[in-house]
């Protein structure tokens, strides 16, 4: 995670209600959600633009509602605020997911970066969000349309509702129950991602157009050394498919990734939001990906390339160059934030992910030459 990255993690957390224990903060959560529900349900008495039936398509007219007061400034004839109404949105938002989402449902997790924080989630199989307010909404880029809520379900839960993936089952503690200590003692440090030595100490958010261009051209260059430096670390080679290589490097994974030199926990072992990675964590986790990447670039280069997207400098992945190409989502393989690793720890993801994950973007790479 970049400085500023960090910096807003913290903020938001500290902006958080601290707690005992989980169970208050679950009271605290659950209370929060019906009292704003209740609040909805009482404005959408008061008007006729918004139904408040959680169809995927109330949240188009929540949203058209939301904009009309704004624009107004008429929040306090329907007895609320625009900050009350915005927390109203996002709990409407998660109850929606979760009546329409069969895989979908209310979550209190740690916050990982500071003790005694918990927050309110919806989790589906493969996404999770924060739910508590969408602060300062009208403020939102590339949102002309009014319907960011309604396109936000579709693209973070709707979409994977519909995949046709059979559930995998993976037992939790199988899964714990490969952490070796001693294997992770002896391994020894792991050589830390810190980018090209001209843009040390600099956060991304505020790099130039052309030391943009400079760290997406140190990835490409440091990658062979990167994936070879994981393969050595694990006493692995790529001599062969693969299919063969993700396997067993994942397998390695799970048996030392547990360790203090990786990983800090802080709440229950079967939430991924309990484990706070150390810079060697993220390292390994983004090696990883890499790795994935390196092989996928091997077979379906030029097609598949590496690119720094335009984004919004408000978006988490700012400057993050992202693997392109593909018939589907690009794959961003240095959000290590949000790394298949979390899911491992937790239990919830069996260590053949990163297999399952390159042959994922394999069916969705283009099967003929580059044009």
């Amino acid at each position: 995670m970049s400085k500023k990255g960090l910096q807003v993690a913290l903020a938001f957390g500290k902006s958080l209600p601290d707690f005992a224990n989980y169970e208050e903060a679950k009271d605290y959560y659950f209370s929060f959600r019906e009292r704003h529900l209740e609040l909805l349900r009482q404005i959408s008495q008061r008007q006729a633009t918004f139904v408040m039936d959680f169809s995927p398509e109330s949240l188009k007219s929540l949203e058209k509602l939301y904009f009309a007061l704004h624009e107004s400034n008429l929040f306090e004839d329907l007895k609320t605020t625009r900050e009350e109404f915005e927390s109203c949105m996002s709990v409407y938002y998660g109850e929606t997911v979760v009546r329409n989402c069969s895989k979908a449902s209310w979550v209190v997790v740690p916050f990982g970066f500071l003790p005694n924080k918990f927050e309110l989630m919806v989790r589906s199989t493969n996404c999770g969000e924060g739910i508590g307010r969408f602060p300062d909404h009208y403020r939102s880029p590339g949102n002309k349309g009014h319907d960011s809520l309604w396109r936000r379900f579709h693209q973070r839960f709707w979409s994977r509702e519909l995949r046709t993936d059979p559930p995998e089952a993976v037992s939790a503690s199988a899964v714990w129950a490969q952490y070796d200590p001693a294997q992770a003692e002896a391994l020894g440090h792991y050589s830390l991602f810190e980018g090209p030595r001209e843009l040390a100490g600099k956060d991304r958010y505020d790099w130039s157009k052309e030391e943009a261009r400079l760290y997406l051209q140190w990835l490409e260059s440091s990658l062979e050394g990167r994936v070879r430096g994981l393969l050595n670390y694990f006493g692995e080679s790529n001599d062969g498919p693969p299919e063969r290589t993700l396997s067993r490097v994942g397998q390695r994974v799970a048996q030392v990734v547990r360790a203090p030199r990786f990983v800090t926990i802080n709440g229950p072992d079967n939430f991924s939001e309990s484990y706070q990675l150390t810079e060697e964590g993220l390292s390994l986790a983004i090696d990883l990906n890499l790795l994935i990447a390196k092989f996928l670039l091997d077979e379906f280069s030029p097609a598949v390339h590496w690119k720094m997207p335009k984004k919004s400098r408000n978006v988490a992945d700012y400057h993050m160059p992202v693997l392109s190409g593909f018939f589907g989502p690009e794959f961003q393989a240095l959000d290590a934030i949000n790394s298949w690793v979390f899911s491992v720890l937790a239990g919830r993801k069996s260590p053949v992910i990163w297999l399952e994950t390159y042959e994922r973007l394999k069916s969705t790479a283009p099967k003929g030459p580059s044009l």
